[in-house]
């Protein structure tokens, strides 16, 4: 009560503190946004209030351990929908997330949680089910070239070399597993609905696409182009759609059934 006048007085919309759930992540996340939401504020209202004297260093470490947490926010925001698919997005989580790890797992303030919160999620996806990468080649915006480099960083992150032996998957078998299941369900399928229609035509796109994702993703996908479609007369659809050099325009609202 006393918060809400304090940011009344003031002229400031009011937000309240989310509960801080000890098994939730996200709830500390979305407690530490709100602290830093009010950080020109909060401090003054402890020591008119409590008289407590705040560390500056205390936001800026929220703010850092912010920058670790926002990527399993992400990841957890994006895998909450129902009424879209989100295996096509596995990767982009994924990399980002070895992308932290691998960035702040040694940082003095989040060292204390991030080895424990890497050995959690390890337990679920030390090895990425092939499922998750077939749905990432039939997502437009990355394709069979973009799979090679999310796969390898992946388990490099997770696996340097001199942890190799805990986990002993080669990226590269990984890649032609999931390529050659790939081009197995095409073959299945066509086999079962038919022959395949004309091959598609072989354009090419000069407009840009935005952004995917800033971060470890982001970096491997300006790494990743699609290299141009062969001119073949003989080429499957399947052939040019992997190898189409197409940009797509990416937003918050792209439907990759669509």
């Amino acid at each position: 009560m006393q918060w809400r006048q304090y940011l009344k007085e003031r002229r400031v919309n009011y937000c309240a503190f989310p509960k801080d759930l000890s098994i939730r992540w996200n709830s500390t996340y979305n407690l530490i946004q709100v602290l830093i939401r009010y950080k020109e504020h909060f401090p003054a209202f402890l020591r008119q209030t409590c008289n407590y004297i705040t560390n500056p260093a205390d936001i800026d470490t929220c703010e850092k351990i912010v920058n670790v947490l926002v990527y399993f926010n992400n990841a957890t925001q994006t895998f909450s929908h129902v009424y879209k698919p989100t295996a096509n997005e596995f990767f982009v989580e994924a990399v980002n997330l070895a992308g932290a790890f691998l960035e702040f797992s040694d940082a003095a303030y989040v060292s204390y949680f991030c080895d424990f919160m890497k050995q959690k999620f390890l337990k679920y996806y030390s090895h990425v089910p092939h499922i998750y990468g077939i749905a990432f080649v039939l997502d437009p915006r990355y394709r069979l070239a973009a799979l090679p480099s999310c796969i390898d960083y992946y388990y490099n992150c997770f696996f340097p070399t001199q942890e190799f032996d805990d986990n002993p998957i080669d990226p590269k078998q990984e890649y032609n597993e999931v390529s050659n299941l790939f081009h197995q369900l095409y073959i299945e399928f066509y086999a079962q609905y038919g022959n395949a229609p004309p091959p598609m035509p072989r354009t090419s796109s000069s407009s840009k696409g935005k952004s995917l994702l800033k971060s470890a993703f982001g970096s491997l996908m300006k790494k990743s182009r699609a290299t141009p479609a062969t001119e073949q007369s003989s080429v499957n659809e399947i052939s040019i759609y992997l190898t189409l050099n197409v940009d797509y325009e990416v937003g918050d609202d792209f439907d990759v059934l669509k």
